[in-house]
């Protein structure tokens, strides 16, 4: 069975760069087989980069079968890079109950074991991804603002939706000068449900527009609950969203009701409604 391969390969030479199709087929007992096409040749290849385009369950098989293919069809010592700007399993990053996987430790190991020359990941959910990555390079929101000043110099206030983003958006918003919002979720003990989010808006007045700041819209919830409470406290503030990874798994799900726009970096499939940033 043919299957659409999940990664776009580059290849770098002495004066010019090409990119590098496969064919990516699954057996019947579901064993996949990446199959790097015909390809123009542009002299002496210095370096190869790979960068995924979709994420999947099999996301490491695939990645590590292709590296392979890769190593046998170039110089084994031509350098690889990963541009892997979303850290799979990057919220399992510790044992948080008895019985649990450390996932982020497992899937870091495997990406280990692929000796990349350099490994680029896009705002991690935590320190952990980038320690526990071999040659990894972390850019960082703040990174990302500080090269458009033109996308936030219209907002007066930054929102950040709960106490684990709060370190990372005061960081942001004291490298581009703005005051911060801080948000508290509260969940229910007996189901793990978000049930409510509390405003600290002590000294906060007319704000002239907001940017809830985080690094994940999985299904939404946080932000639903966050944007309805910022709309019941300021309304008639423009409130905008930022993620740096945009999942969407129930697609807006009701998000656009309370931001007026919806800004993303590494969107996982294209959503109308949803800008992506550069």
């Amino acid at each position: 069975m043919q299957l659409t391969p999940s990664f776009s390969i580059t290849l770098y030479g002495e004066e010019d760069c090409i990119d590098l199709q496969y064919k990516l087929t699954q057996f019947s007992a579901g064993e996949l087989h990446p199959q790097i096409q015909d390809y123009v040749p542009i002299g002496n290849i210095e370096s190869i980069s790979i960068k995924p385009t979709a994420y999947n369950p099999t996301f490491i098989v695939e990645l590590s079968l292709l590296v392979n293919a890769l190593r046998y069809e170039f110089r084994m010592s031509t350098p690889i890079d990963l541009d892997l700007p979303y850290v799979p399993y990057s919220r399992q990053d510790r044992v948080c109950a008895q019985g649990d996987a450390f996932g982020l430790k497992v899937f870091a190991d495997q990406i280990n074991a692929l000796n990349f020359n350099l490994v680029a990941i896009f705002d991690a959910h935590s320190d952990v991804a980038p320690a526990l990555i071999n040659n990894c390079i972390h850019r960082e929101t703040k990174d990302l603002f500080a090269l458009n000043p033109g996308f936030y110099y219209n907002y007066s206030h930054l929102v950040s939706p709960d106490a684990g983003a709060y370190k990372k958006v005061n960081s942001i918003a004291s490298l581009i000068d703005l005051p911060v919002i801080p948000a508290l979720k509260t969940r229910d003990a007996s189901t793990g449900r978000l049930s409510n989010t509390i405003l600290v808006t002590d000294g906060v007045e007319n704000p002239s527009r907001l940017l809830v700041v985080d690094d994940i819209c999985d299904n939404g919830g946080t932000f639903l609950l966050l944007g309805k409470e910022l709309r019941k406290t300021f309304p008639d503030t423009p409130i905008d969203l930022y993620v740096s990874h945009g999942i969407f798994g129930k697609g807006l799900n009701g998000l656009d009701k309370y931001y007026d726009n919806i800004y993303c970096y590494n969107l996982f499939t294209p959503i109308e409604g949803v800008t992506t940033l550069e």
